[in-house]
């Protein structure tokens, strides 16, 4: 089997349990099967080795948003934004729960 049918064969199983689960899925938010690593939300899940890890577009994303914040004086809606894309990337960046964690 080539390494594409198995992402799609681990896709497909991944999926069902997302389903199973409850977990509503958007298409457009999905990216993969590349081999054994599946893109959902800016996460990557790589089912060959069970590691997760940020997707290159989702850390230029998070850089480009921390670095626009530094510039403005006060915004207390962009800040609660910006923590709020944060507390996602720490799912799978665990030690930077405590750096978030007094904000």
């Amino acid at each position: 089997i080539s390494p594409v049918a198995a992402g799609a064969t681990q896709l497909d199983g991944l999926l069902a349990v997302f389903e199973e689960l409850g977990f509503p899925l958007a298409a457009e938010k999905l990216e993969g099967p590349s081999h054994s690593i599946v893109t959902f939300l800016g996460i990557e899940v790589d089912t060959a080795t069970l590691v997760l890890h940020l997707s290159q577009k989702k850390i230029l994303e998070l850089k480009g948003l921390v670095g626009e914040w530094l510039g403005w004086k006060s915004c207390w809606k962009e800040l609660q934004s910006l923590v709020g894309k944060l507390q996602h990337a720490c799912k799978v960046v665990k030690p930077g729960w405590s750096f978030l964690r007094d904000i």
